[in-house]
């Protein structure tokens, strides 16, 4: 009896991480822990605190679910149009790491063809502004470029 109710609990344990990632779209992130996940948040007057440099490995519009649930305004954290970036840290804290954060439409589309990007965070991991780095800037200057730049208006 005691060994049927551990199969069931796996059994329901696996069904609702299913259901979990069909929900949120997000199956092509599961084993990959060696991702580290950002936030987005818009800047809301806020100031960076720091900035970090990033190649641009992909981005894509994310997964809506299984019959669009992931598009619901009931579920919190739902971002408009929101699409999956993945880059790979090139200067700032973390460098040689790869990070994942969810945007808005509006920004991917905005950052859409970059290859290097400079993002302001606060609170270690939560980005608040995107900046496309021109090709002049070195990796080793863009930091400084882009405190100096400051985020968008």
């Amino acid at each position: 009896m005691k060994r049927f109710r551990l199969i069931i609990a796996g059994v329901f344990g696996l069904i609702a991480a299913s259901f979990s990632v069909l929900i949120q779209g997000d199956a092509d992130v599961l084993g990959k822990s060696n991702v580290i996940i950002y936030k987005w948040e818009w800047p809301a007057g806020r100031v960076p605190q720091a900035w970090i440099v990033v190649d641009a490995i992909k981005i894509k519009k994310k997964s809506s679910g299984i019959f669009g649930v992931g598009n619901s305004p009931s579920l919190t954290g739902n971002l408009p149009d929101a699409h999956r970036f993945e880059a790979s840290i090139t200067a700032g804290s973390g460098a040689g790491q790869t990070i994942e954060v969810y945007l808005p439409g509006l920004e991917a589309k905005r950052i859409a063809g970059a290859d290097k990007l400079a993002i302001g965070l606060v609170e270690g991991s939560v980005v608040i502004c995107l900046l496309d780095v021109p090709p002049d800037v070195s990796k080793e200057t863009a930091i400084d470029w882009a405190a100096r730049t400051g985020c968008p208006k």
